[in-house]
């Protein structure tokens, strides 16, 4: 077998269809009996072979090319050893990069912007394809969020082979775009990704920051960081934080020699950084260079790591070129994504705070941050629900916010470890067995003025499907109180 495809989700379809637009061979294996879509694939490629097994089974070994879904770790044994063994491990990132190098050869760096972080990958990536729509380019979304990138490329696809596609593997023309090119793909890109890409010639790149994550799935810190560095190896410009910059420059790996790189960050620099914040008038101001922007009063977000996301995606868009007066009105208007410090509501002088995204401990601290810094009352207080799925991280930072909030509600299989890292006022403490029963709690005991802010800290795949399943039953269940 040539092509064996690992993991039936939304990439691993995009892959199928993919390669059966291409007139390729392939089988699909997933370790799950009943992948969420199944049901779609056989309706899709009814004469296409579905494999329910470990990855231990013979299809890994005597496949040529393996395409991995990011839920299946590069470093598995499994895979490593058909590596060893002769085959190709990729992922739909590298075929969709492979094939717009195919349509694009004059090009050294292709019409991508790549963006990775620890956390703010899906709102800076949101804020710049909104700024390159805006300055009315045909810019698109795709990777980690939006759709799966292959799909962006598919209907071009059957345009090139219409008389050869069987027609029992039609699928919704709703799946995929309806037009055949792009001036622009950005894409958000996580280190499950980016472990499998093997070339990645964009003409942006951006970091937007580097915390701890994934630890259950990295041997070390340092090698989810390196597995994060990937992404800027290859491109035309680099954006870095100001803060990580020169920790990252001293990798040593070696760079296209007339790639730029643009740095953001709170604080102005002699270094090539076009964005910094400063005070004017007793106000606080985006600058570019001397040149005042926008008032942080004006934005509808607020706290540091609000920021420094319009920062990056200002520079983003800088490098690319973009209007200034364009990018500031994206900014000005822009209120926010789903489950990202979202506010539910407002139930009897308490504001409710959906940010089920932050299934980290950097974005559990910065939604903590944003709250605190908007918090202009001495009288309100902060309850922080925290738990799920532990990625084998390091809960001890929690300590240093134990003071700035009134009450820490944990729940899910994290719980207890959490508990046991805070040593700061543990009668702070109050652990429950679910979500909905901490909810409770807060619903029971919180008063007029007071804030609770749902931000795990976890993965959610404990008790829930996925960050957004965790994020909709909470947002159900503060509704069911109105």
């Amino acid at each position: 077998m040539k092509n064996l495809i690992i993991g039936l989700g939304c990439t691993g379809l995009s892959v199928a269809r993919y390669l059966a637009a291409a007139q390729e061979d392939f089988v699909v294996l997933d370790t799950r009996t009943n992948p969420p879509l199944l049901a779609q694939f056989y309706r899709e490629f009814p004469n296409r072979l579905f494999v329910h097994a470990a990855l231990n089974h013979p299809l890994v070994q005597q496949s040529s090319r393996i395409i991995l879904s990011p839920g299946i770790s590069f470093w598995e044994k499994n895979i490593q050893s058909a590596r060893q063994a002769g085959a190709v491990i990729t992922n739909d990132i590298s075929l969709f990069m492979d094939e717009l190098s195919k349509r694009n050869p004059a090009m050294q760096f292709l019409p991508v912007v790549a963006i990775t972080g620890s956390n703010g990958k899906t709102t800076v990536t949101n804020l710049v394809q909104q700024m390159a729509q805006k300055q009315g380019m045909r810019a698109v979304m795709a990777g980690n969020v939006g759709m799966p990138v292959l799909d962006c490329l598919q209907h071009c696809l059957q345009q090139q082979h219409p008389q050869k596609r069987d027609p029992q593997e039609q699928h919704s023309e709703q799946q995929c775009p309806q037009q055949d090119r792009h001036d622009l793909y950005i894409l958000e890109l996580s280190s499950f990704q980016l472990e499998t890409i093997h070339s990645l010639p964009v003409r942006l790149a951006c970091i937007l920051n580097l915390g701890e994550d994934h630890l259950d799935r990295y041997d070390s810190l340092a090698l989810y960081h390196q597995t994060k560095n990937k992404i800027w190896q290859q491109s035309a410009y680099a954006v870095l934080p100001q803060d990580y910059a020169a920790s990252l420059l001293s990798d040593g790996v070696k760079r296209p020699e007339q790639q730029k790189q643009f740095r953001f960050g709170m604080a102005a620099s002699d270094l090539n950084q076009p964005f910094d914040i400063r005070d004017l008038q007793n106000k606080g101001y985006i600058f570019y260079k001397d040149q005042p922007l926008i008032a942080l009063e004006q934005l509808h977000l607020n706290g540091q790591h609000h920021y420094l996301n319009f920062l990056a995606a200002l520079t983003i868009g800088h490098a690319l070129g973009l209007s200034h007066d364009i990018m500031v009105d994206v900014i000005r208007a822009f209120t926010g994504l789903a489950y990202r410090c979202q506010k539910v509501a407002s139930l009897d002088g308490v504001d409710y705070y959906n940010d089920s995204k932050a299934t980290n401990i950097s974005a559990m601290l910065a939604a903590v941050d944003s709250l605190l810094y908007t918090s202009h009352s001495s009288q309100g207080r902060l309850w922080l629900m925290a738990g799920g799925q532990d990625k084998q991280t390091d809960f001890t930072a929690l300590n240093q916010i134990m003071p700035d909030i009134h009450s820490l509600l944990l729940f899910g299989q994290s719980a207890e470890k959490i508990k046991r890292s805070i040593h700061a006022m543990p009668n702070k403490i109050h652990q429950f067995d679910t979500m909905s029963a901490a909810l409770d709690y807060a619903r029971q005991h919180a008063r007029s003025g007071d804030k609770v802010l749902l931000a795990p800290g976890c993965a959610s795949f404990d008790a829930f499907q996925n960050y957004q399943h965790r994020g909709q039953v909470f947002n159900m269940q503060v509704y069911r109180y109105i």
